[in-house]
Parts: C-alpha cells; sequence; structure tokens
C-alpha cells in the first residue's frame, strides 16, 4: 500500500518532470528540423499541465498533515527560494527596461543580498517581506510601476506576492483536524494515482521526440523516478519488567517457656 509520504512524492515529482520536459524542449528547439517530434513534445507539455492542474493546491494543504513533518522544513526552504527568485525576478527586468541607474532600483532593493536572504530565518524573511511590501506602497513606487514603462512589471509582483503568501501558508499554526487530515491524505493518494499514466505517456512521447538526437533523452532525466526517503525509525524502549522483591518481616521467634522454679524443685 502506498504511503501518504510516498504519495506526495508521486504528485510533487510531476513538477521535477514538467522542469525537465521544459529544458528538453528548450534542446530540441535549437536542432534543425525535427518539427514533428517538437510537436509531441508540445503534446507531452501541454498532456502533463492538463494533469496537474486538479492537484495545484493540494501540496500545499499535505505540508500541515503530521505525516509529512519529515519533509515540510525542506519545503519550506524551497517555497522561500522561489520568492527570492521572483525578487530577483522584478529586480533584473526594472534593470532591462529601465537601466541599472533608475532610483527605484535602490528604493526597493537597497543594498539587499539574495544569498543572505535565502539563507534567512523564519523571523529574518517575515521581517523582510512586510518591509518590501511598505517599499512597494510608497507613494514613488506606486506612481512609476504604473506608467507604460513599467507595464511588465504587474505580472512578475503579483506573483511576487503569490510567492511570500505561499511561503507564510507553508508554516502551519494548527494541527489540521482529524476529518480534514483524512480527507487530504486521500485526495493525495487519488492525484498520486491519477498522475501514473499522463507521466507515463510524457515519457514515451519524450523519448520519441528525442530519439533523433543522441543521448537526449538519457541526460534529460525524464525516465527518473522519486527517490525513496529513508526515514528514520522512532526508537522503541525495550520494557522490562523487573520483579519486584519484597522483603518479608521475620517471623517472630517463639518465646521460651521458663521453667518454673517449682517444676524444677
Amino acid at each position: 500500500m502506498t504511503s501518504t509520504l510516498e504519495s506526495f512524492d508521486a504528485v510533487s515529482f510531476a513538477a521535477v518532470i514538467h522542469e525537465r520536459l521544459a529544458a528538453a524542449t528548450a534542446r530540441l528547439a535549437k536542432t534543425r528540423g525535427h518539427a514533428e517530434e517538437k510537436g509531441w513534445l508540445d503534446i507531452a507539455t501541454a498532456k502533463l499541465e492538463q494533469a496537474r492542474a486538479p492537484h495545484a493546491e493540494l501540496l500545499q494543504k499535505a505540508l500541515r498533515l503530521p505525516e509529512l513533518e519529515v519533509v515540510r522544513a525542506g519545503q519550506l526552504s524551497e517555497l522561500q527560494n522561489s520568492a527570492v527568485d521572483e525578487v530577483e525576478r522584478l529586480q533584473a527586468g526594472i534593470t532591462f527596461h529601465t537601466g541599472s541607474r533608475m532610483p527605484l532600483l535602490d528604493s526597493l532593493f537597497g543594498k539587499l543580498k539574495f544569498a543572505s536572504l535565502r539563507r534567512a530565518d523564519k523571523s529574518e524573511f517575515e521581517k523582510f517581506t512586510a518591509d518590501f511590501e511598505k517599499r512597494l506602497n510608497t507613494q514613488y513606487a506606486r506612481r512609476l510601476l504604473v506608467t507604460p514603462a513599467f507595464e511588465f512589471a504587474t505580472p512578475v509582483i503579483e506573483q511576487l506576492r503569490g510567492a511570500f503568501t505561499t511561503w507564510s501558508q507553508g508554516f502551519a499554526p494548527e494541527p489540521m483536524p482529524a476529518e480534514e487530515a483524512a480527507a487530504v491524505a486521500q485526495a493525495l493518494a487519488e492525484a498520486a494515482a491519477a498522475l501514473e499514466v499522463p507521466l507515463k505517456q510524457v515519457r514515451l512521447l519524450a523519448e520519441a521526440a528525442l530519439a533523433p538526437v543522441a543521448s537526449a533523452y538519457e541526460e534529460s532525466g525524464l525516465s527518473a523516478k522519486p527517490k525513496k526517503r529513508t526515514v528514520a525509525k522512532p526508537k522503541i524502549e525495550e520494557v522490562v519488567e523487573v520483579e519486584e522483591v519484597v522483603e518479608e518481616e521475620p517471623a517472630p521467634k517463639a518465646k521460651k517457656a521458663k521453667k518454673s522454679k517449682k517444676a524444677a524443685a
């Protein structure tokens, strides 16, 4: 029987396959010809995206399950990195579209160090997200960001705020109620089962599409499967029964009968 942890890994791995499929598509796009094969990769991508769409929010909910405590810390780290990626993306976009001397860059980012931000603990990152939101809401920033020159920034900022929210929601303030937990675990198992066939089809399409390019499929990593996690089993303390020894009080010694002097006489 598939465990909740295995189901979570199976659904999560579909996102990894999606990224590898995109990389394979980009690789094949650089080659001449292969129009039919490139179409197969497009079909594979559409099929995988369609299969993943119904489960978009499931993984985030599932992180609150007690069974997934082992992956929660790592997942939160990934969510934090994703949020920092969006911040970097905004900075790169402003630099590209308006130049590196745009005052808004200093207003929003100052001397921000992205490497340190990725390593920040929960309280530090919370402080950063709150501060960055204030910077975005200053009169100066709001006035500039609605001008045609910054039209590109609107969807980036929306994704950035969404990444901040997703990271924040990763910290479960309280345990999930038993009934809800059971429903989420069941949904996770069903999602993993529903993804099996589409993932198989995607791999077959990708293998066929990449066949003309030597070693392309093998190097793409599309044939890989989720790695088995090694979860430490809780130590079971050995219970040793100790027989209780109860010391009994020694029985009182029988008193010797005193010989009467008369009897001795």
